[in-house]
């Protein structure tokens, strides 16, 4: 006969304090995500929308301003920003700190050290006040959170490149290297025509100089002339 005062063996511990975990998805908003998850996520966004933006502005680069395109890209920027923010909200959960946390990506000298932690700290083991741990890693995110950074090393030189030359067609309205050489070159020629025509009109200046000189000695010699004598008249 069982004990009516014995203590209830159902399991009364909180789901918080268990050992319980889920597996992430990259576009949740909440939930906890490790250093590995953290960079793949981070990385595949930040390369498809950096793809997608330069795409973008480089169509437009044809038909519109310098402003139009700025705020074409700022706008297409934002939702990338909101995106980012949420997957790093989510590995400070990991951590066990608060989302605001966030906010010292924005302070110089700070931000080094907040990257630094974000990517190398050790999140709490087992569940915690905002939700169970995430699942172990699989071989597939381990092998992509190699391979996804060594590629954006490689193609960095291209897209230097490709960065270069969006703003000179932003700045130039598309000018090739050689239109640009022929502006530079008339814009060196202009000091040379200047420096010719301020030494012509020295010259005519002159000139007209010697010969108002030239005109009032002459006048003046006629006037320091004698008049001829009238001949007397003959008795």
């Amino acid at each position: 006969m069982s004990n009516l005062y014995a203590a209830p063996s159902a399991d009364m511990t909180s789901p918080v304090a268990n050992s319980d975990t889920y597996v992430p998805k990259m576009f949740q908003l909440n939930g906890r995500i490790g250093r590995v998850r953290y960079l793949v996520y981070a990385s595949v966004i930040s390369l498809v929308m950096t793809v997608a933006i330069g795409g973008v502005l480089a169509v437009l680069s044809q038909m519109a301003g310098f402003m139009a395109l700025v705020v074409v890209g700022l706008l297409m920027w934002i939702p990338m920003f909101v995106i980012l923010f949420y997957i790093i909200r989510r590995r400070l959960h990991d951590l066990g700190k608060s989302g605001w946390f966030a906010l010292l990506q924005f302070i110089p000298l700070v931000n080094l050290v907040f990257v630094l932690w974000i990517l190398f700290g050790r999140g709490n083991e087992g569940s915690n006040e905002y939700g169970p741990a995430p699942a172990p890693n699989t071989r597939p995110l381990v092998i992509a959170a190699w391979l996804i950074p060594l590629a954006m090393v490689a193609s960095m030189p291209s897209y230097l490149k490709f960065e270069d030359q969006m703003v000179k067609k932003m700045m130039g309205g598309g000018a090739s290297d050689a239109d640009m050489q022929k502006m530079l070159e008339s814009q060196a020629d202009v000091p040379a025509a200047v420096a010719d025509m301020q030494s012509g009109s020295a010259q005519a200046a002159a000139n007209e100089a010697a010969i108002n000189a030239a005109s009032d000695t002459a006048t003046d010699a006629a006037a320091a002339t004698p008049a001829p004598a009238e001949p007397k008249a003959a008795n």
